[in-house]
């Protein structure tokens, strides 16, 4: 799907994050060192994309940490209760947003940072910052050894393992047939091991093997009542009064909003607009992009290698080998910028989302208005 600065993801996974249709980047599973946001000024309700001003008027004006908050609050008392009946004390967590982030949608920012893959400085060095301890680390440090063992038991759940743990080779099968050319050892063929040593279960036949295949489940026991203690009960008690987004009434509503904003990115005024940030893109040195989601990749597919010219034994990687993937980045990142302005690649997804959100909300129009009116009512519980 093709990316957009102005891209709006679905209702359901945006209001959780912050309550407004707004912002994407490449995909979801793109790694992002610096968090998403903005510190510019909110945009004028009459420009708005059409269901989020939808949402402004039935909801109103909503705190972008929300969601987040609200989610972390039913959870910490949740766990709570749940310490609490088992003879511990607990104190919720409170909910702690993120910094906001600068406004990078500009030309000075991709200028200076890129996209943020190699640019990005932690100002800790790494290191976590100090902070004052909370209720529960104090409670925590007065604990004995066996009172702790038994609070990190009730906290997090345990795992019995009552018949020395591994996998069950009786579950494998036939063990004669693993062994191919009859030398009494099993044949691993092609099994390849991941570098933290483990086998690469990518490499089996998903009708030979599977998963569950390598675990007996007579050896392994989950705790009661449910895995992860008060944690899963809490997660528990949170599926079974889930917030709008969960609900099933709306599951209807917000798949077909998915569907409607993966329809954008094949819309026709989309398309030619990218052709010409591609034409762009080629005439500025980087020829071959198929899209403009392949812009960030010509980074990371350099990041990438780099590291792999790291030693093993290195604690970091040399800055000489950063260096000139840094000089990509920032080069990259300023010529799609510039791109897609003069392609009006931003301009044509503004364009097509309107008009499509516009039609959306008239064939849905009620079903949203229910699902706002019931986010509102979550805000005021």
């Amino acid at each position: 799907m093709t990316a957009h600065r102005n891209r709006s993801a679905s209702v359901a996974g945006a209001v959780v994050l912050a309550f407004a249709l707004a912002s994407c980047t490449a995909s979801s599973n793109d790694p992002t060192p610096t968090p998403s946001g903005s510190t510019t000024a909110p945009t004028p309700a009459d420009e708005l994309p059409p269901i989020e001003a939808l949402q402004l008027e039935i909801v109103g004006s909503v705190d972008d940490d929300a969601w987040a908050r609200i989610e972390n609050d039913r959870f910490e008392a949740a766990v709570a209760a749940c310490m609490q009946a088992a003879g511990f004390e607990y104190t919720p967590e409170e909910f702690v947003p993120e910094e906001a982030a600068a406004d990078t949608e500009t030309l000075a920012w991709a200028q200076e940072f890129g996209y943020g893959i190699t640019t990005y400085v932690d100002e800790e060095n790494g290191e976590d910052e100090e902070s004052e301890p909370t209720a529960n680390d104090l409670y925590i440090s007065g604990l004995s050894d066996e009172e702790l063992d038994a609070y990190w038991i009730a906290f997090e759940g345990e795992v019995a393992d009552d018949e020395g743990g591994g996998f069950d080779l009786g579950d494998l099968g036939d063990l004669d047939e693993l062994d191919e050319d009859g030398d009494g050892e099993i044949d691993l063929g092609d099994l390849e091991f991941d570098e933290d040593g483990e086998i690469d279960l990518g490499d089996l036949d998903e009708d030979e093997f599977s998963d569950e295949d390598f675990l007996d489940e007579g050896d392994i026991e989950l705790d009661e009542p449910g895995y992860g203690g008060c944690q899963g009960e809490a997660y528990d008690a949170l599926a079974e009064n889930p917030l709008p987004y969960d609900q099933p009434e709306h599951v209807e509503l917000l798949t077909l909003l998915d569907a409607m904003y993966a329809e954008i990115a094949v819309d026709e005024l989309l398309a030619e607009a990218e052709e010409g940030w591609i034409a762009c893109m080629d005439t500025a040195g980087y020829p071959d992009l198929a899209s403009a989601d392949e812009a960030q990749y010509l980074v990371f597919d350099a990041y990438d290698a780099a590291w792999e010219q790291v030693p093993e034994d290195a604690e970091d990687i040399d800055p000489a080998l950063i260096e000139p993937v840094r000089e990509l980045e920032l080069a990259v990142a300023t010529a799609d910028f510039q791109c897609r302005e003069s392609s009006g690649l931003d301009k044509a997804y503004t364009e097509a989302q309107h008009a499509a959100e516009t039609e959306f909300i008239a064939e849905h129009r009620d079903g949203l208005v229910a699902f706002f009116e019931d986010m509102g009512a979550a805000l005021q519980r």
